[in-house]
């Protein structure tokens, strides 16, 4: 048997009733619940360098793996930025956490999931475009990193149209059963690895690697994709460290809550199984915690599966909690719901910086004008508003509720710049969530019990006010 690393405690708790909880993100402990904001691409990185004075040193980060390298050349953002670079402060302030948007591995993406295999380079884009109009579908292949590959391929047909490029292709393939072309077995190592040779580049750092969504018709062989995608990213880590540091990594559970339907507890109980196997695995179980992408959050609630919902979480919570040593459970594209939970003891939440709780399908161009501006969240109420709810607003009141360093009114010259909305208000204003994060674990400490359901109470969230 290998010599494996021993992962410190990763769990910490703050107060006698083990209700107040901090958690560790590569080498620092950090207070729950926390909100980890997540980056898309130059905009929102560019939102949270300007609004770094909001986010307290060492909050997670959420950064896109895959194109994080290109993102950080400090010429590629300097014509965007006002004064001196702050990639580097960027860097050593945060705890970055290295993830692949689980739906590009899922579900039909077509140019978006092109552009993040191509790492977001334009100049890569064009020449794959050029090589598959003039039919060389080989070489244009040839430029999508390996393990992307069988993902690609199954959407070409959308790629093509999306490219404007005619082509024999009747259809697309299925994505999901692209994890199981051999392909992924061959290169998914490298891929991780490479992911992991860039976390250590920074110094407090961990990844959360790819995997298959598990829902209620999973085959075994997808199952067990999950298992070995954890397993193997928790060897690399190992085989990748380096004389003083060691990346220890998130194990994924990428989960539509589908598995409710027909209220199969055998799902539910695949669920458990998979999770207890994979942390306690007698040889690759080193992790940092538990990470959960969960699909179907306002569908489960529609369906007055609620109960369900909170018994299930709370589950996954205990197996987590009572491993020795305990593991913190995050809940990633979670928004107000991660929130919600941290009454069940969930130690961080997150969300895309327009609130979404995933990349949107399909092009841009079907896109509403007031969409573009994105949408504004209101503390307190707990509601996500467009842009004419900020109008009928501001003409009855002066302002929005303050969070200290955030903007409470938009300019005027942002309402007829939907860039300037964005990057200026509706983006910077997501991160009203820490402050509320702050509030919740406040009132834990001085024994409020179920904080976060006290706080949607008074709210207006359309689920969670009386939930």
């Amino acid at each position: 048997m290998d010599e494996i690393a021993i992962q410190t405690p990763s769990l910490r708790y703050d107060n006698p009733s083990k209700t107040a909880t901090s958690f560790k993100v590569g080498n620092s402990f950090y207070p729950a619940p926390a909100y980890i904001p997540e980056i898309k691409g130059e905009e929102d990185l560019t939102v949270l360098l300007e609004n770094m004075h909001v986010i307290p040193a060492g909050n997670p980060i959420l950064i896109p793996a895959n194109r994080w390298a290109n993102l950080v050349q400090p010429l590629y953002f300097q014509k965007r930025l006002i004064g001196s670079n702050p990639i580097q402060d960027f860097i050593q302030n945060y705890s970055l956490i290295f993830y692949d948007p689980p739906e590009f591995f899922k579900g039909i993406y077509g140019e978006d999931l092109l552009e993040y295999a191509l790492s977001g380079r334009p100049e890569n884009k064009k020449s794959f475009k050029v090589k598959l109009k003039n039919k060389d579908l080989k070489g244009a292949m040839a430029l999508i990193p390996p393990f992307f590959q069988p993902f690609v391929e199954a959407q070409l047909l959308t790629i093509s149209k999306a490219l404007d490029i005619q082509t024999d292709i009747k259809r697309n393939g299925d994505v999901y059963r692209a994890w199981l072309d051999p392909r992924i077995s061959d290169y998914y190592r490298t891929y991780i690895t490479n992911n992991v040779k860039m976390a250590l580049k920074s110094p407090n750092s961990t990844i959360i690697p790819p995997v298959p969504q598990l829902r209620k018709d999973t085959p075994d062989s997808i199952k067990r994709r999950i298992l070995s995608s954890n397993r193997a990213t928790s060897r690399i880590c190992y085989e990748t460290k380096e004389e003083n540091r060691q990346i220890f990594p998130y194990f994924h559970l990428y989960i539509d809550l589908n598995i409710f339907d027909n209220d199969d507890q055998n799902n539910q109980n695949t669920v458990f199984s998979l999770l207890n196997d994979g942390i306690t695995h007698k040889t690759y179980n080193n992790y940092s915690g538990v990470a959960l992408t969960l699909v179907g959050y306002e569908s489960s609630l529609d369906k007055y599966r609620s109960n369900q919902l909170k018994n299930f979480i709370s589950e996954i919570v205990n197996i987590c909690h009572e491993k020795t040593p305990s593991l913190p459970v995050i809940l990633l594209r979670s928004s107000w719901y991660g929130l919600y939970f941290a009454d069940y003891g969930i130690q961080a939440f997150s969300s895309l910086l327009n609130g979404n709780l995933k990349y949107s399908q399909g092009s841009g161009g079907t896109i509403s004008p007031n969409d573009r501006f994105g949408k504004v969240p209101i503390i307190d109420l707990c509601i996500d508003v467009d842009i004419e709810y900020v109008k009928n607003h501001l003409s009855e009141l002066d302002e929005f509720p303050q969070v200290e360093g955030l903007p409470t009114i938009p300019q005027p010259e942002y309402f007829k710049n939907e860039m300037l909305w964005r990057t200026k208000f509706s983006k910077p204003l997501r991160l009203i969530h820490i402050e509320e994060g702050k509030r919740i674990r406040k009132s834990t400490l001085e024994g409020t019990i179920n904080p976060s359901k006290h706080y949607f109470s008074k709210s207006k969230h359309r689920y969670l006010q009386d939930l």
